[in-house]
């Protein structure tokens, strides 16, 4: 698609359907580096769905829509009722995410939950419905980091300044978040 050649993109499409039972449409926006378990096997992905950098997908998991139920702004400022999984999320086997969710980034979403919430970045959830089972910190982030793919060979000083970094962004946005807030 980004290539501009429609009828390739839909041949692949189809054929990854054929080989893998997935449903990936070729205007799911994908980032960089993103991995699909067992090469995409039973995956279905609804089309208008983003899953930024460095995000695994496990196999059979869903990320769909559900109208009438949460719904989130793209980039472009469109209220969407379809997931948007978060750089380096690790979506584990079985999972599904309906409607307009936000995964954060270097999140994990336990194999076979059911996610109808957002999931703050450095969350761990699991369950159905999910609820939250943990956080990553730079204090206990090494332990997490073979879960995500793309990272695993970047040095741990640089993981962990990563994760600090959405740690203290999560911070300030819960500080606006807070209507006693004083920032």
């Amino acid at each position: 698609m980004k290539a501009g050649d429609t009828e390739k993109a839909a041949k692949c499409q189809t054929l990854n359907y054929l080989l893998h039972n997935s449903s990936i449409p070729n205007t799911v926006r994908l980032g960089e580096d993103v991995r699909f378990g067992y090469g995409g096997i039973g995956i279905v992905i609804h089309a208008d769905c983003e899953i930024r950098k460095g995000a695994v997908v496990g196999a059979n998991v869903t990320l769909g829509g559900h109208s009438g139920g949460k719904t989130r702004l793209n980039a472009a400022g469109k209220h969407m009722s379809v997931p948007m999984i978060g750089e380096y999320a690790h979506l584990a086997t079985g999972c599904k995410v309906l409607g307009g969710i936000e995964v954060g980034a270097l999140s994990i979403v336990g194999a076979n939950s059911v996610v109808t919430k957002d999931v703050l970045p450095l969350t761990i959830v699991a369950g159905a419905p999910a609820r939250e089972v943990g956080r990553i910190t730079a204090e206990n982030c090494l332990r997490y980091k073979g879960m995500f793919i793309a990272l695993r060979k970047v040095p741990n000083e640089e993981y962990i300044a990563l994760i600090k970094k959405y740690q203290a962004a999560s911070i300030f946005r819960d500080c606006l978040d807070e209507p006693d807030s004083e920032v």
